[in-house]
């Protein structure tokens, strides 16, 4: 089989560790198949962001589109309309000036929730649509026009005033929180994409993160929503048959931040574990880090970062190649090997797989979603999104909240898609969140 298997061990680079010998995680952690599969190891450049790493990583550019308009693709929600504006929120307490991110907020996200949707009457009028995902963080879409320049995660920032309803709504909520409240950042509308590069071959992205999911989907990817690690293996095995197959280990990212090296070592383990169970005879597998996340601080870290993979390019171990090369390079060696061409069509409808059990879109050339299974026909929603959904599948779908019109709730996922990350890089606009 000529398909490629791109496998994203997010923020896998660290900081060397008083706790582990002055070691990182990715190196004291027992990765056989990864170091017996994938021999060819080097390095290439990182991002401070997962959606600034992976949009240069498929296309060869830096994105030119917000993360709360890409996050929003990634979730389903109507973001193609230039009437309408994506929202990133992230939990916080504001106070004093300031805003301080939170980074535990499974201790009243429940609750945080339940008061942002007794809120969300305010919007009325914008065709609100609203989903969330773990610990209270959400992505919001309506038709509005304001814009805020505001902090992004981690970095505890000086509080900047939010304009019009959204302003409302976050004081709003935070008066009920005791200062705790969704505090917005990625703002912004949906822009400019650059296409995929073409060595692509009817690729699948695999993960339980709107943000890599976003990026995929904007460039008329196909994407799953998997939110439960061990199943995303089994569905990039059935992917892989139709096609390359991009598969994301958002966990590795999430346990840095927790600032837990064990969890760290051991999700890298355990995903070799799998790797090894359900691809013993993969030929052409690539392992990648987007960026470092340190286990020390909780941040993430602007480094060069490593590359594995089972095919020969002819890259020096230590070499840094760079990013926006390191897909056409991998691809063109892969050709000679395997004497074929690949030839899929950026913007060309994704062949459809037996998928049941999970969220699946195809995204064409005019940003359209189409999420596939059962008997359900396609329903049109107001961003010129089409969907139809599948039984028993982890749904990313509208349903009316709190009895007021126009309001939207999205089921709350077991699984972080992207937890706000600490960054050692604040106020770089071409480091604009977590």
């Amino acid at each position: 089989m000529s398909n490629t298997l791109y496998v994203l061990l997010d923020g896998a680079e660290d900081d060397p560790n008083p706790l582990l010998g002055g070691k990182k995680p990715v190196e004291i952690a027992e990765m056989p198949y990864l170091y017996d599969k994938a021999r060819h190891a080097f390095r290439t450049t990182g991002r401070g962001y997962t959606h600034l790493f992976l949009n240069e990583f498929f296309t060869g550019h830096p994105p030119e589109v917000p993360r709360g308009a890409l996050e929003a693709l990634g979730l389903g929600l109507p973001i193609m309309d230039p009437k309408r504006t994506a929202y990133r929120l992230s939990p916080a307490e504001i106070g004093d000036g300031m805003v301080r991110w939170s980074y535990h907020a499974s201790e009243f996200s429940d609750e945080l929730q339940r008061v942002m949707m007794s809120h969300m009457d305010i919007f009325e009028g914008r065709d609100p649509q609203i989903r969330f995902f773990i610990n209270g963080r959400a992505v919001l879409t309506m038709e509005c026009d304001d814009v805020p320049e505001t902090p992004a995660p981690p970095v505890d920032a000086p509080c900047v005033d939010i304009p019009g309803v959204l302003g409302e709504f976050v004081k709003a909520v935070a008066d009920d929180m005791g200062g705790i409240t969704d505090y917005p950042w990625g703002c912004g509308k949906f822009g400019h994409q650059y296409p995929a590069h073409p060595c692509f071959n009817n690729l699948t992205a695999i993960s339980d993160s709107p943000t890599s999911l976003g990026v995929c989907a904007s460039l008329g990817q196909r994407i799953m929503l998997i939110d439960d690690l061990d199943e995303r293996f089994p569905a990039a095995v059935e992917a892989l048959e139709h096609g390359d197959v991009f598969l994301h280990i958002d966990e590795v990212d999430e346990y840095s931040h927790q600032k837990d090296h064990e969890k760290k070592k051991w999700v890298l383990e355990h995903t070799d574990r799998m790797m090894e169970k359900h691809f013993p005879d993969v030929e052409n597998v690539v392992y990648f880090a987007d960026h470092g996340t340190s286990c020390v601080t909780g941040e993430h870290i602007l480094t060069d970062v490593p590359v594995w993979t089972s095919i020969d390019c002819g890259i020096a171990p230590g070499t840094i190649h760079p990013l926006p090369d390191l897909v056409p390079d991998i691809a063109k060696h892969k050709r000679r090997l395997h004497g074929v061409r690949d030839t899929a069509q950026p913007g060309r409808l994704r062949r459809r797989g037996d998928c049941e059990g999970h969220t699946v879109q195809d995204m064409g050339q005019e940003g359209g979603v189409h999420l596939h299974g059962g008997k359900h026909p396609h329903v049109h929603d107001p961003g010129g999104l089409r969907g139809r959904r599948h039984a028993g599948a982890h749904h990313v779908h509208p349903r009316r909240g709190c009895g007021a019109p126009g309001k939207w709730q999205g089921h709350l996922h077991e699984g972080d898609p992207d937890q706000p990350r600490r960054h050692t890089h604040a106020g770089d606009p071409h480091h604009g969140g977590p």
